[in-house]
């Protein structure tokens, strides 16, 4: 590259500096390695191992084979030197490469030791073991934390443990041809290993939803989330493997888990009805599998203990960081700990550590790994003998966000991170290693001056402007309410080619792409002609997780420090309570937001169903944006919006429009991004110019169902208060929305649509209700789209958006059931190609050909309305 002027040319026009280049260049590295070698040949008591200028005149021979000795089965490349002990390279462990002599000195192998530690007996089961049948547990996800429990629940209650073989090519491969949508791969590796439960001998497949793990008390509601692709993981295994005709029964029940013995007992009582238990049996199991757990987790602490009392001053440990599934897999980790111990280098696991109370230091996080994952990060960067390897799988949501805080929280001191995924190799594994090994020899530990926090800014923003993204159209709605509260609101303009530029060049290109688009925004408008830093507040609302829209508002607050403008507040009211805590108790706000954007779908509604089959063209288009602009004022002044409605209507009503009819398409997805024309590539407009109607759906449903949530947890956690305010919520919401739209009535094609608790009602055919976020929404959605008229259905998602993709996995499914209607699942991150406009063609043809009935199959009987009570 140093060849090459114009990248040289283009650095220095970015960084606004001088680039130098070597005189030669091109043979740096090489001079470095001799620097190190050089230094290496000084250190007392070293010996070199090379074997002279003329070793390469020596005769050699190449010979493979392969291993069985474990369910690896790696290919072994053996070179065989005249006059020296052959060399082997390919394994996976230490069998051939590691003289017997190095491997005697080397560490203890801490991997294997928190292996045996898991499959450790820690109670005897009572009763024969067996007499009820065999339960297989694939070894996967929560597997590698939670097994002790599951086996001593299960035992004590009399069933017999199979597990999936340990993980390996064959298990691999299988997965890659199951999986049905692009996750991580400890998500993908499951299928394969269920299709290896399959071929043993079975009576029950235990793939439980794990959606919280609560240690302690105050974990209950915060940092306790469980990703959602683990969340989701049963639903997506029940829609692609035929259980039933496999004679077993599929155990995916969504659980919490929690040390607290009897929360535990009420948040598993399901599966005493799922294995036929009584009351103490169950009691039992419980009692057994709590035991157990904490057994194991004390053993694991006793390790880790025991390991930091006997390091040396001067002694350097790497950590292994990463959550259980993939990093002590050997498969998915590339058996990466015991690569590092060949370095002659402890390596250990994150759960010996014992950090577990150290979770209140990172409240904003509320995924429980990530939260375990950041208080690592703290107590490594002040422990002088320990340092991280961070091991991250290519498409892991939650890491796309944590590595950044993770930077934050390891600042002065170096660390090693590491993405794998089914395509990564040993070589560059260990290269990476030996390297960072390598640099610790000069590192020298300093006590940090202060820890890293990012927090989420809580006030009340008058006297200032409050700059609102420009999602949609609702956010006008949502400017008119702040400035009738007295507050002086802006909405941003709306996103293009600079907000793209902006926003890349502050995130990684891993975050999902709503995220780089509000980054852009905010850091467009801060370099816009005019801006004042001392009064300016961005409004970026939250959520309590599992998605990763949750710590947007978390992440820019990192990028604006970054940037030198820490006085800029960012308000962020969450959704944990229905968004009811907005800074402006006692005033109208919610009222009349809420108002303004049931007002705002119902124009969308007349401009989707009319702009298709206008005569003139533009003319729908210039009529929604006259009344998008009515309402603002109307709200403002306090106007009737009964009044505006109707003078809408007759308005929309006037437009002429031709008598043929389309298609009819229902678009779903990400909210952010189905609504977003500029990052959508707009969507619907391109579906219109195909010859297709479409149907949005609403933004009010997640208003909606975030109050619906808010009630459900309310009753669930015994929160008496909580169920009155969310019930209360949720009827004013209602008739607000009623209201409006019968000021709307008698527009042709003003559709109403189901009570949010009914499109929940449908959608948990497929995905339990406890998985919350927009999947389930999209898929209750879709089959309300499909049930009253929809051809088709158009998945609209950032580029790797857990939710969508979850909404993936399952719509081959979900389709077939609904007679096999056309369904089309399409990403964005900011690129345009031919592709994309390929795929729309392909799809509104299937539409056309669905519409006239030529691939019409029965609707199953499953899915028939009358089959519905919702």
């Amino acid at each position: 590259m140093a060849w090459n002027k114009a990248v040289v040319a283009a650095f220095e026009r970015l960084t606004g500096k001088k680039i130098t280049v070597p005189p030669h260049h091109d043979v740096t590295g090489a001079i470095g390695a001799a620097i190190l070698a050089e230094e290496k040949l000084a250190e007392p008591g070293f010996k070199t191992s090379f074997r002279g200028f003329g070793f390469h005149e020596k005769r050699y021979q190449l010979e493979s084979f392969e291993c069985e000795d474990c369910p690896n089965q790696c290919e072994i490349h053996q070179v065989v030197i005249e006059g020296e002990q052959p060399l082997y390279y390919g394994a996976r462990c230490e069998r051939y490469e590691v003289d017997r002599s190095k491997k005697d000195r080397l560490p203890v192998d801490y991997a294997r030791v928190r292996q045996r530690l898991l499959l450790k007996t820690y109670t005897e089961p009572t009763g024969e073991k067996g007499r009820r049948g065999k339960i297989g547990i694939p070894r996967v996800l929560h597997y590698f934390e939670y097994y002790p429990f599951w086996r001593a629940f299960f035992e004590s209650a009399g069933y017999e443990i199979v597990k999936s073989d340990v993980s390996n090519q064959s298990i691999a491969e299988q997965a890659l041809e199951l999986f049905s949508a692009e996750t991580c791969y400890p998500i993908k590796i499951v299928y394969g290993h269920v299709a290896n439960l399959l071929e043993k001998d079975i009576d029950y497949l235990f793939l439980p939803s794990l959606i919280k793990v609560a240690d302690y008390q105050e974990e209950r509601d915060n940092g306790a989330y469980i990703c959602p692709y683990v969340q989701t993981i049963g639903s997506s295994i029940a829609a692609r493997f035929d259980l039933d005709t496999a004679g077993v029964r599929f155990v995916d029940r969504p659980i919490y888990l929690s040390q607290d013995a009897g929360n535990l007992r009420h948040k598993l009582k399901g599966l005493a009805a799922d294995f036929g238990l009584s009351d103490k049996q169950f009691n039992r199991s419980v009692a057994a599998g709590l035991k157990a757990y904490q057994l194991y987790k004390q053993a694991l602490r006793e390790q880790g203990e025991k390991i930091l009392r006997d390091t040396s001053p001067d002694e350097k440990v790497l950590v292994v960081v990463s959550r259980p599934y993939n990093g002590y897999d050997p498969k998915l980790s590339l058996d990466l700990p015991d690569k590092i111990r060949n370095l002659g280098i402890k390596a250990i696991p994150l759960d010996f550590l014992d950090i577990e109370n150290g979770g209140n230091d990172v409240p904003f996080m509320y995924w429980r790994y990530g939260k375990r994952i950041l208080t690592a990060a703290r107590y490594i960067r002040e422990h002088p003998n320990l340092f991280a390897v961070y091991i991250t799988s290519f498409g892991c949501g939650p890491d796309s966000f944590i590595t950044h805080f993770f930077r934050k929280a390891m600042s002065g001191k170096p660390y090693l991170q590491l993405e794998l995924d089914e395509h990564s190799a040993d070589a560059g594994l260990v290269t990476r290693c030996e390297a960072f090994v390598d640099s610790l020899r000069f590192y020298k530990f300093k006590m940090p001056v202060s820890s890293f926090s990012v927090a989420c800014d809580e006030f009340r923003p008058f006297e200032k402007i409050i700059y609102i993204p420009n999602m949609c159209d609702h956010a006008y709605a949502l400017r008119a309410a702040f400035e009738r509260c007295g507050l002086t609101a802006e909405v941003l303009e709306e996103p293009d080619q600079l907000t793209l530029e902006y926003g890349k060049k502050f995130t990684s290109g891993k975050e999902c792409f709503p995220c780089v688009i509000t980054t852009g925004d905010m850091i467009k408008k801060i370099r816009s002609q005019g801006f004042e830093a001392g009064k300016s507040v961005f409004f970026m609302p939250g959520a309590n997780g599992p998605c990763r829209f949750g710590l947007y508002s978390q992440f820019h607050r990192m990028v604006l420090d970054d940037l030198g403008y820490v006085d800029i507040p960012i308000y962020s009211p969450n959704s944990q309570n229905g968004y009811a805590d907005f800074g402006l108790d006692g005033t109208s706000f919610r009222k009349i937001a809420w108002r303004g954007m049931v007002f705002v779908d119902c124009l969308q509604k007349l401009l989707f169903r009319t702009r298709p089959y206008e005569v003139s063209p533009g003319e729908t288009e210039k009529t929604y944006l006259h009344y998008v602009r009515r309402l603002d004022q109307a709200l403002v002044r306090d106007e009737s919006l009964e009044e505006l409605a109707y003078e809408a209507r007759r308005a929309f009503d006037s437009i002429e429009t031709t008598g043929t009819r389309r298609p009819l398409v229902g678009v779903v997805g990400e909210i952010y991004l189905r609504n977003n024309r500029f990052s959508n590539n707009h969507l619907i407009e391109s579906l219109e110019r195909l010859g297709l109607e479409v149907w949005l759906a609403t933004f009010a449903e997640w208003p909606l169902y975030t109050s619906y949530t808010y009630m459900r947890d309310s009753l669930s956690g015994f929160d008496f208060g909580g169920v009155i305010e969310s019930g209360l919520q949720l009827w004013f919401q209602r008739r607000q929305e009623h209201k409006i739209y019968r000021s709307f009535s008698g527009t042709t094609g003003l559709r109403v649509d189901y009570p949010i608790d009914k499109v929940l009602k449908l959608a948990t055919r497929y995905l339990q209700m406890d998985y919350k976020g927009e999947a389930i929404l999209s898929i209750g959605k879709a089959q309300e789209m499909a049930r009253e008229g929809a051809s088709g259905i158009v998945n609209a998602m950032p580029f790797n958006c857990m939710p969508g993709t979850v909404v993936t996995s399952l719509s081959k499914k979900i389709s077939e059931d609904h007679a096999s209607i056309p369904w089309l699942n399409i990403s964005y991150e900011g690129l345009r190609d031919s592709g994309e406009e390929t795929r729309l063609e392909a799809f509104a043809e299937q539409v056309t050909a669905f519409e006239r009935g030529m691939v019409k199959p029965q609707m199953s009987e499953a899915m028939k309305p009358d089959s519905f009570n919702c």
